[in-house]
């Protein structure tokens, strides 16, 4: 396995190259995102998630992507908003991060995660602090790929034989409260960069979606979906906003190595 930076800019990668060898039909992704570690307490449910972390670490040919919202980052909001709030946080950041590390160690040791990006909780600190935490945690921790928040391509290689475009964010846009807004939010991120696959995450939904471009009569087919969430609805900012609940779990993408095809399980 190999992982590959074609360009960059400042907000971190922006285009990736990724090598992969299998000796099955497929290599699996696991876009894990919303994890929201440090979130009041008993609100993340920590341990399913980890159960699923190591589940990926087991099984060879399977792989993550870690898609921000990793730690609960907590701002204090004003209280109109009653969102997330730093007082009612279960651990402060650094304690968030060191969860995060040994969440991600034996998965690291394994060379399973194959990228990062930070999500909109991590942005609040980047916002107060100037200090991006993620991209730190990422290249000089784990020695991973930051992926740009803003959207980074992938360029995915199964075998030399299969080449996949990824197109992938925290976030697609706006924060969509409906099954319906969020379609409608990931078909706008996936209209202007072509890809065979489109990751997001930030809705807390698992939902995926398959579509087609003619070019010249020819039909190139893509997919889409949402990575889920850890975060449970009851009692949480969810809850305090009116969203409907996402139970919690992750996405599955599969790629194919012995043809160009695509398929999303949830």
């Amino acid at each position: 396995m190999e992982v590959k930076c074609i360009k960059s800019d400042i907000q971190g990668a922006t285009e990736l190259s990724i090598h992969v060898n299998t000796d099955e039909e497929k290599v699996r992704i696991f876009p894990f995102c919303d994890l929201h570690i440090g979130a009041p307490q008993g609100e993340c449910e920590y341990q399913k998630l980890k159960a699923s972390i190591n589940y990926v670490v087991k099984n060879p040919n399977h792989y993550i992507f870690l898609l921000g919202d990793m730690t609960d980052c907590a701002q204090k909001m004003p209280w109109k908003n009653r969102g997330p709030n730093v007082y009612m946080e279960s651990m402060n950041p650094t304690m968030q991060i060191k969860k995060l590390r040994e969440l991600l160690r034996e998965a690291v040791k394994k060379d399973k995660v194959l990228l990062m990006t930070s999500g909109n909780h991590e942005d609040w600190n980047m916002e107060l602090t100037g200090i991006d935490i993620i991209k730190i945690f990422a290249e000089d921790v784990l020695n991973v790929p930051y992926a740009s928040p803003n959207g980074c391509l992938v360029e995915l290689n199964v075998n030399k034989t299969q080449k996949y475009l990824i197109y992938l964010a925290h976030s697609p846009g706006g924060s969509p409260k409906t099954p319906a807004g969020a379609a409608t939010k990931m078909v706008q991120f996936a209209q202007n960069v072509y890809a065979d696959a489109y990751m997001c995450g930030h809705t807390h939904r698992k939902m995926t979606d398959e579509f087609a471009r003619n070019v010249r009569r020819k039909e190139l087919k893509s997919r889409w979906g949402y990575g889920g969430n850890w975060l449970k609805w009851w009692g949480s900012y969810a809850q305090k906003f009116g969203l409907m609940p996402c139970p919690a779990g992750v996405t599955r993408f599969e790629f194919f190595a012995d043809k160009h095809d695509v398929h999303v399980e949830i």
